[in-house]
């Protein structure tokens, strides 16, 4: 019986800290919702959990966000696999760092001389 409480108290746990995870990415996935350009007329556009970024075939893909980890994590996944990344958002800035379909998330908002990382600070388009 002590067995059966002790593991009830741990999935409820489990799943209280799951809902509170789901809540704060729902938040983050909220604060990104908008238009986003950079000075290099590329467009990011997030409506609910899809983004339609300029320059692409026009189809979306699906957003996720996990705001918990630190720099916060972003896995945008299309119709060839998932760009796994990172984001940080400041107000009217936008900056994401992508790595290319199949290859490791980046740790840093940086794109060193060669990679195929994808480094953008966007700003909010106030229109």
């Amino acid at each position: 019986m002590r067995k059966a409480v002790v593991c009830l108290a741990v999935v409820a746990s489990c799943i209280a800290a799951a809902a509170a995870q789901d809540d704060a990415a729902k938040k983050a996935l909220d604060a990104l919702q908008g238009v986003w350009k950079d000075d290099k007329r590329s467009v990011v556009t997030c409506k609910v959990d899809e983004v339609f970024m300029s320059g692409s075939d026009g189809s979306a893909g699906k957003v996720k966000v996990d705001p918990a980890k630190k720099p916060a994590e972003i896995t945008i996944t299309d119709k060839l696999g998932a760009y796994k990344g990172i984001y940080e958002l400041d107000g009217g800035t936008l900056k994401l760092c992508f790595a290319p379909h199949g290859e490791t998330r980046p740790k840093t908002f940086e794109s060193p001389k060669g990679s195929k990382i994808i480094n953008l600070v966007l700003k909010r388009d106030k229109k």
